[in-house]
């Protein structure tokens, strides 16, 4: 996903996707207890890789395919 959006697109939606070798590296800090809250779940780089993940993400162009995308706005 990334490079899917240009510099216009950066500018305009505010949206970076987090590029893999960070992904992994914050990974390794997590110590398999607690929550993590993935406020921008955008492409999904991190949500594939976190057992029993929720994540939301406003933009439907971007939400993962195989992603279940509801409209939630309006509920919180």
């Amino acid at each position: 996903m990334e490079g899917f959006l240009n510099n216009l697109d950066i500018k305009t939606l505010g949206q970076v996707f987090t590029p893999k070798k960070i992904v992994d590296f914050m990974l390794t800090l997590k110590h398999n207890h607690g929550s993590v809250l993935e406020p921008s779940a955008g492409d999904g780089s991190f949500l594939r890789r976190l057992k029993k993940a929720v994540g939301i993400e406003i933009d439907p162009k971007i939400c993962p395919k195989n992603a279940l995308c509801m409209d939630f706005y309006g509920l919180f």
